[in-house]
């Protein structure tokens, strides 16, 4: 089944990636498994796909052109485990399950496994740079129950 939930980086929520001191300010989700499945390992296809940019004019969107994908931001995501609360300024205080590198692309997608957590897991997509703005839709898929919701 896929569960999606469209975001958006705009203004105080493109805060970049966990090198800079705004990234909390970036969209969050919580990702919980429910029903039966809350007790067992959940199996998760997670994608991140950006739509076209609100602005080009950021200093990111210049410095990071490729011929691979000029019209796209470099974006990445994370996966954390937060007692079902967003992370915090300081992404160290988290433990990390999961996430992908920053690639030049419309998508980009992580593959695992989640340990059962009933506080759940939250999902932080970013771009490179802060304030670099685009329209997105975060996708999970998975045979098990979930919830996916806004943090």
């Amino acid at each position: 089944m896929r569960y999606s939930i469209h975001g958006q980086w705009r203004g105080y929520s493109a805060g970049g990636c966990q090198d800079y001191d705004t990234w909390h300010q970036n969209p969050q989700y919580r990702l919980r498994a429910s029903g039966p499945d809350a007790s067992l390992p959940i199996h998760v296809f997670i994608t991140l796909t950006q739509g076209v940019s609100f602005s080009r004019t950021t200093a990111g969107f210049r410095n990071y052109q490729s011929s691979h994908d000029s019209m796209m931001f470099y974006i990445g995501m994370r996966i954390l485990k937060t007692r079902g609360r967003r992370a915090a300024y300081n992404i160290y205080l988290h433990e990390s399950v999961g996430g992908t590198d920053y690639v030049n692309s419309r998508e980009i997608s992580c593959e695992m496994v989640l340990d059962p957590d009933p506080k759940g897991y939250t999902i932080v997509p970013t771009t490179i740079h802060p304030g670099e703005e685009a329209p997105f839709v975060l996708s999970v898929f998975t045979k098990a129950s979930i919830s996916l919701e806004t943090l």
